[in-house]
């Protein structure tokens, strides 16, 4: 099933995007309005960075990634499966 949804707002005045093709997450998008840290859980096994504008990316524990923004900030997260 495909399905999309954009700019969903979450803690910390970051904008999250995510598509999905054939069943699987295929990209995720993040856009700080302030600037800031947040973890995120990846909704896939590999990843690769399709676009990072402003984002300093650390992996945390077990598939999650910690992410400081500066405001403006845009990250691209694609599946790599």
């Amino acid at each position: 099933m495909d399905a999309s949804f954009e700019n969903l707002r979450a803690e910390g005045a970051f904008l999250v995007s995510a598509k999905k093709d054939r069943g699987q997450v295929d990209e995720v998008k993040i856009v700080s309005e302030k600037g800031g840290t947040t973890r995120l859980k990846l909704p896939f096994k590999t990843h690769s960075i399709a676009s990072n504008k402003d984002f300093k990316i650390e992996s945390a524990e077990d598939g999650f990634l910690e992410l400081t923004a500066k405001p403006g900030a845009v990250l691209i997260l694609k599946n790599k499966n």
